[in-house]
């Protein structure tokens, strides 16, 4: 991964706030995800609760060969990675709409420096 060098504050300054607006962006698709009536009940109930539950039903069957029993508790844990990368998400991102005020200030005076220069 290289690294970014940037020929002004204004212009760091201008990027982090992008990165941080893109950030809201995602947390608030998040949110649209969640509050989907659809995804609430085919996604969050029927496969992460349902669906998973069955799984590790079946992870404990001694009917399966130990191959499936791995597989079907791999397959219940999706769930509970899905659930925690949203969360993850959300609250990764919740400070993001603070720290644009806080760099929307910074700019301003970055701004005013560079244009005094």
């Amino acid at each position: 991964m290289s690294e970014v060098y940037y020929t002004s504050q204004v212009e760091k300054l201008e990027a982090d706030r992008e990165a941080k607006k893109q950030s809201i962006a995602l947390r608030e698709s998040v949110q649209r995800l969640l509050k989907n009536p659809d995804f609430k009940t085919l996604i969050m109930d029927g496969f992460c609760l349902h669906e998973c539950a069955r799984y590790i039903e079946m992870a404990g069957s001694p009917d399966l060969t130990p191959e499936a029993r791995a597989n079907s508790l791999n397959i219940a844990q999706a769930g509970g990675h899905l659930r925690r990368y949203l969360a993850k998400i959300q609250l990764m991102t919740a400070t993001a709409e603070r720290d644009v005020l806080a760099i929307d200030a910074e700019l301003e005076q970055a701004r005013a420096e560079e244009g005094a220069v």
